[in-house]
């Protein structure tokens, strides 16, 4: 039993060291310009879509929402339509077979560095929510 016990507080401590590292990692986006919106992506893993929105306030993330869906429950594009309704955002950044981006408009005047940025804080937060799930 203290053995288990054990095991389950070295995985707890595992994802609050990693949630902590996403915190920090946040904290310091910021785009140069005032902008304000959502960027996120739907994400294919295992059974599940993975939903990420980032939400950006005066060029700061201030927010990062996650959320899953069951594959069999929504196809990709039925839930594109349904997350990019209900936040606002109407820009196709890319689409693939597995995944898809998109964001406010207003987000294309980014640089690359701080798409980059944005991309990898999505990538990070998506690793977070498998090991978190």
């Amino acid at each position: 039993m203290a053995k288990e016990h054990f095991k389950r507080c070295a995985i707890l401590r595992d994802v609050y060291q990693f949630i902590q590292t996403l915190d920090q990692s946040y904290q310091h986006i910021v785009v140069k310009k005032p902008l304000s919106g959502y960027f996120g992506t739907i994400q294919a893993v295992g059974t599940y879509r993975i939903v990420i929105l980032l939400h950006l306030v005066d060029g700061k993330v201030v927010d990062v929402l996650r959320e899953k869906k069951r594959q069999d429950e929504f196809d990709l594009s039925g839930l594109q339509v349904s997350v990019m309704t209900e936040f606002g955002t109407t820009y196709l950044w890319e689409q693939h077979d597995h995944y898809l981006l998109f964001g406010d408009p207003a987000l294309k005047k980014t640089t690359v560095k701080e798409r980059n940025a944005l991309l990898e804080l999505i990538h990070t937060s998506i690793e977070s929510f498998i090991h978190s799930s």
